[in-house]
């Protein structure tokens, strides 16, 4: 995962900053789903520079052998005949997938609070309380680290979890009284938690109460199908839509922020 970097400087730099660092991010997901083609695409070049420097040289029963490898190592490819290898790199793929996203989620609200902070009482986050202890509110001598931190003690409070959709929705709009997108695409993020959930903490099988959770929920991109108790095996055309759904929310919801937080306070 590849940190944000967030120094707070200006709201637009920061959340411009969220918002290539994601894509970023996603684009290493899909090298990685794209490992074992890669894999199999520099063996065959390899093989390919091998048979033409034979061809140079006029050694025939040697070219043939070349040649066989190259056909066997290209069936491969097109009949993805390692693909079952990978299925469980495929679930991780969704598990780094929604953690990337739950950090530009948190690193998006991190911006925002220390922007609404500035303006004083503007924003309800000012009139936040928070627990915490003398000593954390402490942290050196430096007025903008110490800053920083004081954003970090108020995002990291009890019920806070960039995990949950329903969490995110309702601290937005508790802190910065920003709406969070509510657009087909949350269907396909909401699966995406859940299923990662279950990947990480239930052995890969999708769990009752999971399924309770999702209840007649349909993805719009993505059309995962989950049985309860059973393995759950995402395909790469199911992260792709994963991936494209998340970016969706994220750039709606750095938009609304934009609009939300540089908007003249109103008389």
């Amino acid at each position: 995962m590849v940190a944000s970097g967030f120094v707070a400087r200006n709201l637009a730099s920061d959340l411009e900053l969220v918002e290539t660092t994601y894509a970023f991010n996603v684009e290493s997901v899909e090298s990685l789903m794209q490992f074992d083609s890669m894999v199999l695409t520099t063996i065959d070049d390899m093989l390919d520079r091998l048979q033409k420097d034979l061809e140079d040289k006029r050694a025939n029963l040697a070219i043939v052998a070349v040649q066989n490898h190259r056909k066997n190592i290209q069936n491969i490819r097109k009949n993805e005949s390692v693909k079952h290898h990978y299925d469980t790199m495929l679930n991780q793929c969704v598990v780094l997938l929604v953690s990337h996203f739950a950090s530009a989620v948190h690193d998006a609200l991190r911006a925002g609070v220390y922007e609404a902070l500035r303006h004083g009482q503007r924003f309800p986050v000012a009139k936040q309380e928070i627990k915490a202890k003398m000593g954390d509110l402490w942290y050196g001598q430096d007025e903008h680290r110490r800053a920083e931190h004081i954003v970090d003690l108020a995002i990291d409070q009890p019920g806070v979890s960039f995990q949950d959709m329903l969490s995110i929705h309702r601290t937005f709009n508790d802190y910065l009284m920003i709406t969070t997108p509510r657009g087909p695409a949350l269907n396909d993020i909401i699966i995406g938690q859940a299923t990662r959930h279950c990947i990480v903490h239930a052995g890969g099988k999708m769990t009752l109460k999971s399924m309770k959770m999702l209840g007649n929920r349909t993805g719009h991109r993505l059309h995962l199908r989950v049985v309860a108790d059973q393995p759950i095996q995402f395909e790469r055309d199911d992260v792709r839509a994963l991936a494209a759904s998340t970016t969706e929310y994220l750039g709606e919801l750095l938009g609304n922020m934009q609009q939300t937080m540089t908007a003249p306070p109103s008389s």
